[in-house]
C-alpha cells in the first residue's frame, strides 16, 4: 500500500477493504497496509490526508462507514483496533452520514 499513489489507492481501495472483511489476519501485510493507508496521523494530517484528494464525497463516505463497521464485524487485534479508532478520529468521522 505504501507504494500506491493517490490514484492507485482510489482504484485498489474498495477491493482491499473487502479483503480485510473477508480474510482478516493481523499479521498480513495486506491488512496492515490497508489499515495504514486509511490512517492519517494527527501530526502530519494535512500531508497524509492529501492522498485522499482524488476521492469524492460519495467515495469517502463508504470508507468512513467501513471503518465504523469494521470494529463491529471483525475481531481486530488491539493494535489494529487502535489504528481504526484513530483513523476515524483524525479524519474519517467527518464523512459519516448522520
Amino acid at each position: 500500500m505504501g507504494h500506491l499513489d493517490s490514484e492507485g489507492l482510489r482504484y485498489y481501495l474498495p477491493a482491499l477493504m473487502l479483503s480485510v472483511l473477508d480474510d482478516y489476519d493481523a499479521t498480513s501485510m495486506r491488512v496492515i497496509g490497508t489499515l495504514a493507508a486509511l490512517y492519517p496521523k494527527a501530526a502530519s494530517l494535512k500531508s497524509d490526508a492529501a492522498r485522499y484528494d482524488p476521492l469524492t464525497l460519495d467515495q469517502r463516505q463508504p470508507v468512513a462507514q467501513f471503518l465504523t463497521v469494521l470494529l463491529q464485524l471483525v475481531e481486530l487485534g488491539r493494535e489494529d483496533a487502535t489504528v481504526v479508532e484513530r483513523a476515524l478520529r483524525n479524519y474519517w468521522r467527518q464523512f459519516i452520514e448522520t
